[in-house]
């Protein structure tokens, strides 16, 4: 199935569930389940997807969420290069993903250009001290880094329901401070030591998304 076509069929999905939802979900908020998680003009965001839906889409998908700004999306698999997977939603932005650690966006706003993130292994530990590189582009297109040290916490264990079912997630945080910049990014693995759900910093005027990986 391309890429298109999937995304067809997950607005089919989409609004399918939202049709379940009630008579306060009028046509054009149906008609926009699957818009864009991030530079959505229209707040809203579609209902969750049921494990069976997930299921049926027959492709990884991965949901993204800004609770700041009530906006949902669920993104399908563009490409992969090496660890770094690219996601996109149904119209064409895209956030890509290394070992499930946020390294760039595109077609988001103020986009994250890369970034160099703290190894999956060190935040896994919950200890200590990380350093991590986010890049940006100025009004003249230039390109500036924004350096930041982050202080992890580990939070131990805790239960989260994804897409329906229970996991048993080891939670760590990550307090960063670099300049006048400051955000808290969490990350939650898995027993196989997977990020299985995250929040994570994009950029000071996008803030902090949420990404959670539907796979079984």
């Amino acid at each position: 199935m391309t890429a298109k076509a999937m995304r067809a069929a997950l607005a089919l999905l989409a609004a399918a569930s939202l049709a379940g939802c009630g008579s306060d979900l009028g046509g054009q908020q149906q008609a926009g389940a699957l818009k864009a998680v991030i530079g959505a003009r229209a707040k809203v965001g579609p209902t969750h997807l049921s494990r069976a839906q997930i299921r049926a889409a027959g492709e990884p998908l991965l949901l993204a969420e800004s609770r700041a700004k009530h906006l949902r999306a669920y993104l399908t698999r563009l490409g992969t290069n090496g660890a770094v997977v690219t996601w996109v939603s149904r119209d064409d932005r895209t956030v890509s993903l290394g070992d499930g650690l946020l390294v760039q966006t595109r077609g988001l706003g103020e986009d994250l250009m890369s970034a160099a993130p703290p190894s999956l292994a060190a935040l896994r530990r919950g200890r200590g001290t990380v350093a991590a590189t986010y890049y940006f582009l100025d009004g003249n297109d230039q390109s500036y880094a924004v350096p930041v040290t982050c202080r992890l916490t580990d939070n131990g264990h805790e239960t989260l329901t994804i897409a329906e079912r229970p996991y048993r997630l080891h939670h760590v945080s990550a307090r960063c401070r670099g300049g006048s910049v400051g955000f808290t990014n969490d990350y939650w693995f898995d027993t196989r030591g997977r990020l299985r759900t995250s929040r994570q910093w994009i950029s000071p005027s996008l803030g902090v998304f949420a990404f959670t990986d539907l796979a079984p």
